[in-house]
């Protein structure tokens, strides 16, 4: 199949590198942060969460036609990182269709609250979240120290939905990174992937909660990127006449 599939495509080569290694240091991710918690360690999380807490055995059903993303902060929705955050975890359980209606009734959103709104993105912010999918609330409740701990916990929320029956279990979940640099790194400098390549990657990267993209876009065999603002950048950066093309 890797030899019919990948044989004489280099970028589609280095692509299934890339999937693998991730898939790997996941694997890796997971099998340290695992511990005992009854039937907790098959939830379908990555990673796997650093605390989880059955509440009862009730699975709930998403209402997809109803089914948003709030919060009672209102500065908060003005905020950049939580808006589209927001729009895109709609938009992600929007492609559902609606389930058969579970006898534990349904899940019509989640509710959002953040502690530290202002705190800046940097190596080491606070991502810690709880999540509490509630048998008795229609509405899931997601408390998170600050803006990035929201990203993490809606991802995780993502992941819990059960795509046979359309369904979550009823769970309390408390989580945070084990590292504080979860990093990936990307060479176009040398192997050339197309952007679309490179948008998967990005997208992975965020479900599976890393935090560092290491993009090496250049270098000495070739400078592939051109800066309008900038651009000596790329013509006194390479020893060759450049060839600037538009993706």
């Amino acid at each position: 199949w890797y030899q019919r599939r990948v044989r004489g495509d280099k970028s589609s080569w280095v692509l299934y590198t890339i999937t693998v290694t991730t898939t790997m240091l996941l694997l890796l991710l997971s099998l340290l942060t695992v511990e005992t918690y009854g039937n907790f360690n098959i939830l379908p999380v990555v990673p796997f969460p650093q605390e989880a807490e059955m509440i009862s055995t009730a699975r709930r059903s998403l209402n997809v036609e109803e089914f948003q993303i709030s919060t009672e902060q209102s500065h908060l929705r003005e905020d950049k990182v939580i808006s589209s955050t927001i729009s895109r975890y709609e938009r992600y359980f929007e492609r559902f269709r609606p389930g058969p209606v579970s006898p534990d009734g349904y899940i019509t959103g989640v509710s959002l609250t953040v502690e530290d709104p202002e705190a800046p993105l940097r190596i080491g912010v606070n991502e810690s979240y709880t999540l509490d999918i509630d048998a008795m609330s229609p509405v899931v409740k997601l408390t998170a120290n600050t803006r990035f701990g929201v990203v993490r916990g809606l991802e995780t929320f993502y992941q819990l939905y059960n795509i046979t029956d359309g369904t979550f279990p009823s769970v309390k979940i408390k989580d945070y990174p084990r590292f504080s640099y979860r990093g990936f790194l990307i060479d176009t400098s040398r192997h050339f992937l197309p952007v679309d390549s490179i948008e998967k990657v990005i997208e992975g990267l965020a479900m599976s909660k890393f935090n560092v993209l290491h993009w090496h876009i250049v270098d000495d065999p070739s400078f592939p990127y051109y800066s309008p603002t900038f651009p000596a950048l790329a013509e006194k950066s390479v020893r060759y006449e450049p060839r600037v093309q538009s993706i």
